[in-house]
């Protein structure tokens, strides 16, 4: 469907990812504003993600989508549209919740305190969190990575590597 924007607006295609349930990645190129995307619902198209596992988080950093999901699933992909996907096995299969891209790394953080990072999304290096709590956000601010999660744990670095429970 082609929409015209509002009086004012210039109209601008943009193509959206977001995750969807059992591994499957919704995407769009329909939206012409930001505030449009949500009424635009209707011509969303699902496209597999490669994984059959549920997705938690899914960013577009470092030129590429990055998703993260339920028992270690990392779906990637260049354009929103073609997936590939794998399961890694970081402390028994754990969850992975959310991720951040910083300093040139992806920063991933999951259950039992897990926490990964990854100049690509392929090489994936398993760091020490000084945790065993779900980690369920990680975000970036004020020259600091931070990880938060359950029993109001918080997990700090400032490179992604050495972390520090506060």
């Amino acid at each position: 469907k082609n929409r015209s924007s509002p009086p004012g607006l210039t109209t601008r295609r943009i193509s959206v990812s977001a995750a969807g349930t059992s591994g499957t990645e919704h995407s769009t190129s329909d939206a012409t504003t930001a505030s449009k995307l949500a009424s635009a619902a209707d011509s969303w198209s699902a496209v597999p993600s490669g994984t059959g596992q549920a997705l938690n988080r899914v960013r577009f950093a470092g030129g590429q989508y990055v998703a993260v999901g339920f028992v270690g699933a990392i779906a990637l992909s260049g354009d929103g549209l073609v997936w590939s996907a794998r399961r890694e096995n970081f402390s028994n299969f754990s969850n992975l919740n959310d991720l951040v891209f910083v300093g040139g790394q992806y920063v991933i953080v999951g259950t039992s305190g897990v926490i990964v990072t990854s100049p690509d999304g392929n090489a994936l290096t398993q760091q020490v969190s000084h945790t065993t709590k779900i980690l369920a956000a990680v975000a970036f601010g004020a020259d600091r990575i931070v990880a938060v999660g359950g029993d109001r744990v918080v997990d700090t670095s400032t490179d992604g590597v050495e972390w520090n429970v506060e």
